[in-house]
């Protein structure tokens, strides 16, 4: 989803991945077919000295020690829908493949009735991965495409020549979803396969549009949330030794490419706090905070310089630049039609997406203020204050083009679009439940998507192809982070 709220926006500057924010609130046959288209170095922080009134107590980091640098995975007790075991998933390739060149419809459910209204229409040779074993309803057999939903698969047609999208390294760390409240960091080779057990992390779902910045820039810290009876705390895991430290009243917004964890502080207290920006150097354990004025929000991100954060007004509307003393300077204001939405500092260090829910893409230049509106698929009313999906949806790949997910097009325009800037060009890759996306090379982005098939609940990560579109289940979980 696209819409701002406390709880998180991000950006990557590294990966180019950026966060959608959080507001809590809240797919006909042709005749010839039932099943085809024609239809509808850390350096502390200094926080300033005020009354003491005035400041928010500074948490102490709670170390949870392990029994050895490289401790042995706990046994996880699961809870929730059955999930996946981590790994690579076995899923076999097909073509769409309609006879005519027309499109195939994908389904919430088997079926050509009541749920199983389509969703889209992919068109033809399009790729899909399909999981699981068919099942017959309404006359058709059924099997589930990955990332997508159900497809008649008459209409498909086996494609063993599919060549795998490269990994842009032979190693990954990946977070394997176990249970409703946890999950497990795993380094994988570059095929999806673990390479040695993995540690835990709690894991607590925040609702549409919730995101972590899951990884350091290089993977070495992993960031988990956690919420219990004592309140919610920030859990950063040392993905080596599995050394994990605990940061109260505190919620995740984004890494610097020098290590540090941007936070903000007193979103949620468990006790009498101020809104403010917390830095975490957890190389140290030392959190530092950044009291700020009424106007503006504890949420944004990291500036180019990793140093002043890029923050939001507390009327969703305005952005300011925030020095490390709090001084505070507006950058641009009256933003109408969805708000600022997510933001993405683009690899040239001043070129600011701003990926709302509602209206067009909007570009903003740092430094000249001017503000560059980016075309994007027509959109279909949409009511109420919540929807899309959950993670990153929009990523820099270049300076000339971006990469975000469309969840509100007219049907057969939704899915993952790649925009060229210089043209105006629109390509379209019909993936759905879309949590992440990031660019980890010049022709390569990876996303994960979340499944639900029967009573499985899972998540998967992809590779995809920026040149043909082409994407391969990479392996069973979400938000990874390729290794150098």
């Amino acid at each position: 989803m696209r819409h701002l709220d406390i709880r998180a926006i991000r950006a990557s500057v590294v990966v180019g991945g950026a966060a959608a924010g959080i507001l809590a609130g809240a797919l006909m046959a042709p005749a010839q077919s039932p099943n085809r288209g024609n239809e509808p170095t850390p350096t502390a922080v200094t926080t300033p000295s005020p009354s003491p009134t005035a400041e928010p107590a500074t948490p102490s980091p709670t170390p949870i020690p392990t029994s050895t640098a490289t401790p042995p995975p706990k046994e996880l007790i699961p809870s929730g829908p059955p999930r996946l075991p981590a790994g690579p998933i076995a899923a076999d390739p097909v073509r769409v493949a309609t006879g005519d060149g027309d499109c195939l419809n994908v389904r919430l459910t088997p079926g050509t009735t009541f749920g199983g209204d389509p969703r889209v229409c992919v068109p033809d040779r399009t790729l899909l991965w399909l999981f699981g074993d068919p099942v017959t309803v309404d006359g058709e057999q059924w099997r589930y495409a990955l990332g997508q939903g159900w497809v008649a698969i008459a209409y498909t047609r086996p494609d063993p020549s599919v060549v795998p999208v490269a990994p842009p390294s032979g190693e990954a760390i990946v977070l394997h979803s176990t249970s409703d409240i946890a999950m497990e960091i795993l380094r994988v080779d570059g095929d999806g396969r673990p390479l040695r057990p993995g540690f835990e992390l709690p894991n607590v779902q925040q609702g549409i549009g919730g995101v972590i910045p899951h990884f350091s820039p290089g993977g070495r810290w992993a960031t988990g949330f956690n919420t219990t009876e004592r309140g919610s705390s920030i859990v950063l895991a040392d993905t080596i030794s599995g050394v994990q430290q605990e940061y109260r009243d505190a919620y995740p917004l984004d890494w610097s490419a020098g290590g540090r964890l941007l936070a903000s502080y007193g979103w949620a207290c468990s006790g009498p706090c101020k809104p403010a920006f917390a830095i975490i150097d957890p190389a140290t354990g030392e959190l530092t905070t950044i009291p700020l004025p009424e106007t503006i929000s504890p949420q944004g991100i990291w500036d180019a310089d990793g140093r002043t954060i890029i923050a939001v007004g507390t009327d969703y509307r305005s952005l300011y630049r925030v020095s490390p003393d709090g001084t505070a300077s507006p950058i641009a204001n009256a933003f109408d039609e969805g708000g600022v939405g997510q933001l993405v500092l683009g690899p040239d260090g001043r070129s600011l997406l701003m990926n709302a829910f509602l209206g067009p893409l909007r570009i903003l230049d740092l430094e000249t203020g001017a503000i560059r509106q980016v075309p994007r698929a027509e959109q279909i009313p949409v009511g109420g204050k919540c929807g899309g999906s959950i993670g990153n949806l929009a990523a820099w790949v270049d300076a000339d083009t971006l990469i975000y997910h469309e969840s509100y097009a007219r049907k057969g325009e939704n899915g993952i679009t790649i925009a060229e800037l210089s043209n105006g060009t629109r390509r379209i890759v019909p993936y759905f439940s879309v949590r992440d996306i990031r660019a980890v090379g010049p022709n390569t982005a990876t996303f994960s998507t979340q499944e639900y098939v029967g009573d499985m609940v899972f998540e998967v990560a992809w590779l995809l192809d920026l040149r043909n579109g082409d994407a391969r289940p990479f392996t069973s979980g979400g938000a990874v982070a390729w290794l150098p």
